[in-house]
């Protein structure tokens, strides 16, 4: 796990700092192949490479730390730097995009222009907001990490808690079994539990169960009032179109009223005549 960090931590920052640069290519191809290459295979590469062929390190064996610190701590380098290769990818993915959601904030921008030095401001207020996806991430790798023992344990002859898992299935021995597939179960659960959520947006703040809020107006445009519908009245036998249509005069124009004197016929005349 150390290995792990002391990969990902630089790496992840390098490449979220300098982007879409040499420097992010070369980060980024390195956490492509710290995710897509077997650990075994991995393993195996570096003993050829550092034990076989330059002989800087024991090709295997185990020295109890009692006995020789130094002893124990050469022959435990190929192990550490396996299984830092194969977890550095995944966090060094997560701490560049971490980065790069905290980098555009504003209080970063105030930072800088009040005058803060860059160091500070990355370690002070980038790194330390974008820390939080990453430690949820590192608690949740810690099982993986318990996963791929068994397997580095078995090419390294180590004596650990993979070992005898795979020896116990080997002889059929069903309670030490059960017993480490219950331990590695209960690490990692405790190991995942620990770490605090991810927040679900970039805010941070939980949203609180119900119904979605309302949808915001794009930017540049005013709301209009929503006003209640206007009773349409029954238009009159007779009358046309136009008038049917409520609320239109013409501007300016006062409502003219009907006189029943105008249009009753005048005394004394016959009907055909008054008209």
């Amino acid at each position: 796990m150390l290995a792990a960090l002391a990969i990902a931590l630089p790496a992840g920052t390098i490449a979220a700092l300098r982007r879409n640069t040499w420097a992010d290519l070369a980060c980024s191809a390195w956490a492509l192949f710290g995710v897509s290459v077997p650990s075994f295979w991995l393993g195996l590469m570096l003993i050829y490479l550092f034990a076989v062929r330059l002989r800087w390190v024991p090709l295997q064996g185990y020295v109890a730390p009692s006995e020789n610190l130094a002893a124990s701590l050469h022959g435990m380098v190929l192990p550490a730097v396996t299984l830092g290769v194969f977890l550095s990818g995944p966090l060094t993915r997560y701490l560049r995009a971490g980065i790069l959601a905290v980098v555009e904030q504003e209080h970063v921008r105030v930072a800088r222009a009040k005058g803060l030095r860059e160091r500070r401001v990355v370690v002070g207020h980038v790194l330390r907001n974008s820390l939080i996806p990453f430690v949820t991430v590192l608690g949740v790798q810690f099982g993986y990490l318990l996963g791929g023992a068994v397997i580095i344990e078995q090419i390294f002859a180590l004596p650990g808690v993979g070992r005898l898992a795979v020896q116990a299935i080997g002889n059929r021995d069903f309670p030490v079994v059960q017993g480490t597939v219950l331990l590695v179960a209960v690490v990692g659960r405790m190991a995942g539990g620990k770490v605090p959520p991810a927040p679900p947006d970039p805010a941070g703040a939980p949203r609180a169960p119900g119904p979605p809020p309302p949808s915001r107006p794009p930017s540049g445009t005013i709301p209009r009032p929503v006003r209640g519908r206007a009773r349409r009245r029954a238009p009159r036998p007779g009358s046309s179109s136009r008038d049917r249509a409520p609320g239109r005069r013409a501007a300016g124009r006062p409502a003219a009223r009907r006189s029943t004197s105008a249009c009753a016929p005048e005394a004394g005349s016959s009907g055909s005549s008054g008209w």
